[in-house]
């Protein structure tokens, strides 16, 4: 996939690709990324700082701390969590608790009605996808969207309302999400590239069990783009390459 525009990664984020397959997918393209199997982690000459939570069968209440135990029983009683299995729900509601979120964080753009609708077949087009619901007071109060791919699940969205915040519903879906994946057999499950500019939530991913894991990937950036993006986007090129994220002087 194209993420950024001209920077080059495999959808699977985690493939872990042979060092002969970890190449330029397009001559025009500036960069490209991929994670390296453990047989060619010796030709790595970058990571992939993503959150991983490596022990899903392991995953239960108990391995919670007190205070995301505590979080979730408050969620048990003020929610409901449930699997959404078409897109009518989001359809009525949702874009109002995307809007809410993104007033709220400043992530992402709300866009307009229109394109959010346009967009929910999106997410019910494959039995990889799972959509998970906080129904919070006989309404939408947020939903989580995930992937799996193989042995690995990505938790892709988690979008909450200001108002359903109380209830907790965060902790839950994304705890609902992991009992999914351990019934699915899943291996290992990614919630999102580490974000150290942002410590409060790297603090509440590993609270969770996400904890920031370095892969190791090989990593090529055009030699006149690299001191570009390290020097003015510090943060997004240590996401790009694992690298410091702190400018060049």
């Amino acid at each position: 996939m194209e993420a950024p525009r001209g920077f080059y990664q495999p959808i699977h984020w985690l493939a872990r690709l042979r060092v002969s397959e970890a190449t330029m997918p397009r001559p025009l393209a500036w960069g490209y990324r991929a994670a390296l199997c453990d047989e060619d982690a010796g030709s790595a000459n970058a990571t992939l700082p993503v959150h991983l939570l490596s022990d899903v069968p392991g995953y239960t209440f108990d391995a919670l701390n007190g205070r995301r135990r505590s979080e979730l029983r408050t969620s048990r009683r003020r929610a409901t969590i449930v699997q959404l299995v078409g897109p009518g729900l989001l359809r009525e509601q949702g874009f109002e608790v995307k809007r809410s979120a993104v007033q709220r964080t400043g992530y992402g753009r709300a866009g307009s009605r229109e394109l959010y609708l346009a967009h929910l077949d999106h997410y019910f087009g494959s039995p990889s996808q799972l959509v998970l619901a906080g129904i919070v007071d006989g309404r939408l109060g947020g939903y989580l969207t995930g992937t799996r791919v193989h042995d690995t699940a990505y938790v892709d969205n988690t979008i909450i309302s200001t108002d359903a915040l109380r209830s907790r519903i965060g902790t839950a879906m994304v705890f609902e999400f992991v009992q999914a994946c351990r019934r699915g057999g899943v291996r290992e499950v990614v919630r999102g590239l580490h974000s150290p500019e942002n410590p409060s939530l790297v603090s509440y991913k590993e609270d969770l069990g996400f904890r920031v894991t370095r892969v190791p990937a090989r990593v090529t950036i055009n030699r006149c783009v690299a001191p570009v993006v390290r020097r003015r986007r510090p943060h997004a090129y240590y996401r790009l390459t694992g690298a410091s994220a702190i400018p060049l002087s």
